[in-house]
């Protein structure tokens, strides 16, 4: 029986450190631009309750599409969908730099941007794990999956405190041309690599009632917890109804 494939032989799969790549920089970029958008919300605002919906906006597609995501993955090219939603979140980011420097971005336009964010990070984290084993193969895949989950997890504490750096040394718009350049990077290295890999697909049925049930109480979870903590009512009718 062969040993098992090391971390050095990982880090002469070219596909690999691609794919790799391409998933440090694109939580890098998104995390740094979760600071960009806080900052704005306050900005326009000044309100620290509407800074705390840009959480609520940005991790409720993430439950809420949790049962739904699945699905569509398995059901398409996996490829394709890494490629479609890296394409919308750059689309939206550039959407909502162009509206910040024209002097036109409402709240509203930024919690659009933050929901849309937060759509394709529930279709981009499951659709990457999922080519991870096409890139390695089976037997390298827990050490892939070691080197990756512990990178992405390291550019998700350096990106908000790189982020909260720049806004206060230098301005919150000032992480948009910087995190400019990174996107752009990740998002040629991933279909680079994307193109390099086969096309996966696995049939399945959506239980649509079932999601649409899980979405909705999620939801409700979310809103009466957070109502309930604004008005201190914990017990009112209408937090115990949601």
């Amino acid at each position: 029986r062969p040993p098992p494939p090391t971390a050095r032989d990982l880090l002469a799969n070219r596909t690999f450190i691609r794919f790799w790549c391409a998933r440090v920089l694109s939580v890098f970029a998104f995390q740094v631009i979760g600071v960009a958008v806080g900052w704005r919300v306050y900005d326009v605002t000044g309100s620290a309750y509407a800074l705390g919906f840009v959480g609520l906006a940005q991790y409720l597609p993430l439950i809420s599409l949790m049962l739904v995501v699945g699905v569509v993955i398995d059901r398409n090219d996996r490829r394709r969908i890494v490629a479609l939603v890296q394409a919308l979140g750059a689309l939206a980011l550039a959407l909502f730099v162009l509206a910040t420097l024209l002097g036109r971005s409402r709240v509203v336009d930024i919690f659009v941007l933050v929901i849309a964010i937060g759509v394709v990070r529930a279709f981009e984290h499951p659709a990457n794990a999922s080519l991870l084993p096409a890139v390695v193969g089976e037997a390298a895949l827990p050490q892939a999956v070691a080197m990756s989950t512990s990178a992405i997890q390291t550019a998700s504490i350096v990106g908000p405190a790189l982020g909260g750096f720049m806004a206060e040394k230098l301005h919150w718009s000032a992480i948009f041309w910087i995190n400019l350049p990174i996107g752009v990077v990740g998002i040629v290295v991933a279909l680079r690599a994307l193109t390099l890999l086969p096309d996966v697909r696995r049939p399945h049925r959506l239980d649509l009632a079932g999601s649409a049930l899980v979405a909705a109480g999620t939801m409700a979870l979310l809103l009466g917890l957070t109502f309930g903590a604004r008005a201190g009512r914990w017990l009112a009718p209408a937090t115990l109804g949601l």
